[in-house]
């Protein structure tokens, strides 16, 4: 992997957790948020939720697997 093609990665990964911080904070506060901040369903919350923690787990990995080599 090159250079940029790896602080590409490093960038993307930064951003996804950040996403994933504030997941959390929403989630924290989706109780007392009024209806139009929440999305139509629970279910659509935890299919956006879960999703973004798979992609952040897997950029992760990914990311640690690059730097050991």
């Amino acid at each position: 992997m090159t250079r940029s093609a790896l602080l590409w990665l490093e960038r993307l990964t930064a951003l996804t957790l950040l996403l994933v911080i504030a997941a959390l904070g929403w989630m924290i506060l989706a109780e007392d948020l009024p209806t139009w901040l929440r999305l139509a369903t629970a279910e659509a919350e935890v299919i956006v939720v879960g999703s973004l923690l798979v992609i952040a787990l897997a950029l992760v990995s990914a990311l640690a697997l690059w730097h050991t080599r």
